[in-house]
């Protein structure tokens, strides 16, 4: 077991556990969570193939109080929930009527501008038209972009040693002599 950095009165910070396969180091880490209970919040990090069976294990070991003090989380959802708290998540998917929304607050705000759809820019009819075209033409980008790659991989795979072609041409020799067989 290997401990990183202890701070004074807290305690140690990170324990890495290593050894064989079925030695007991994920007992050993939900037990420790489990002894450790509401004195502090605990976070079993985990891959995320793995996520539903260690949360069934924590609330096997921990017991029904076990959300309240301890959760398993991927690295994807630290990755999120960091991001969240620093106020870096820009993961955020709207759905139809939030896109309506944000549309016409867009539309609200540009309306000393615009001159030919100023008035029709308020209307429910109009906003739901607008997204639609939008929509379409973002997914014919995605279309677009991933017909670029096809044929970016096509002509890569045309050319399969097209890597070498950098390197130095060696002249053949001549003059080389040929094996004699007896």
């Amino acid at each position: 077991m290997i401990t990183l950095r202890e701070k004074k009165g807290e305690g140690r910070l990170l324990h890495i556990l290593m050894g064989r396969a079925r030695t007991g180091k994920s007992e050993r880490v939900l037990q420790r969570i489990a002894a450790l209970g509401d004195s502090s919040q605990q976070i079993l990090l985990v891959p995320e193939h793995a996520s539903h069976v260690a949360e069934m294990d924590l609330c096997r070991v921990c017991g029904d109080t076990a959300s309240r003090h301890a959760e398993a989380l991927t690295f994807k959802l630290l990755a999120s929930r960091v991001l969240s708290i620093c106020g870096g998540s820009a993961d955020v998917t709207l759905d139809s009527g939030g896109k309506l929304l944000t549309l016409q607050r867009t539309l609200t705000e540009l309306a000393p501008v615009l001159k030919v759809y100023k008035r029709p820019s308020q209307r429910a009819a109009f906003l739901e038209s607008l997204l639609a075209v939008m929509e379409e033409l973002h997914a014919r980008a995605a279309i677009r972009e991933r017909s670029a790659d096809r044929r970016r991989e096509r002509r890569q795979a045309a050319r399969p040693f097209s890597y070498l072609r950098h390197l130095p041409q060696q002249a053949p020799r001549t003059g080389a002599r040929r094996a004699r067989c007896a």
